[in-house]
């Protein structure tokens, strides 16, 4: 598995190893929003009829919360970075990443929102991992509504629900 480095726009759009990185566009239509994922630098529609949503850390643990209490998802993993968006060491993000999705587990999304506001201070939440209990695949969700998954559909269907039912843009 490759790591991708963070550009001014997200990241590169490629295929790596059968997993594809999407990109979560929203369009108006008729007063709704409608959600789907879309090869990266794939939109042809102009600004005003299709963004990436910016998708912060906020939104980010929500959608966290609801894939784990209501669809059927493990939280693996919560990619961090300081207030800078400076990485931290290896070893300090894993064990951060380890407290928060053990908090998000037993508690709650409200709980680490409310812990980055306080005993996590200076955190900052870029990405979250997410594995499907069903089907054991791998969703990853960045900022600015990048998706890296082996499954564009079950990523889509996810999205897709968590952002009608959590109302995260």
């Amino acid at each position: 598995m490759a790591y991708y480095g963070w550009g001014t726009d997200g990241v590169l759009s490629l295929v790596h190893n059968k997993r594809m990185l999407t990109q979560v566009v929203l369009r108006s239509r008729g007063g709704s929003t409608e959600v789907s994922l879309a090869e990266r630098g794939s939109m042809p529609e102009s600004p005003s009829e299709a963004r990436a949503p910016r998708l912060g850390s906020q939104a980010l643990v929500r959608l966290a919360g609801y894939a784990v209490g209501d669809a059927g998802y493990r939280l693996t993993n919560l990619r961090l970075v300081d207030t800078h968006f400076e990485p931290f060491a290896a070893e300090y993000e894993q064990e951060l990443s380890d407290e928060l999705v053990e908090i998000l587990t037993s508690h709650g999304d409200r709980e680490v929102l409310s812990a980055l506001g306080d005993e996590f201070a200076g955190v900052t939440v870029i990405g979250i991992e997410l594995h499907s209990k069903s089907s054991g695949r791998r969703i990853e969700i960045r900022r600015r509504g990048v998706v890296d998954t082996g499954s564009l559909e079950e990523a889509e269907a996810l999205v897709t629900r968590a952002w009608a039912a959590v109302a995260l843009g």
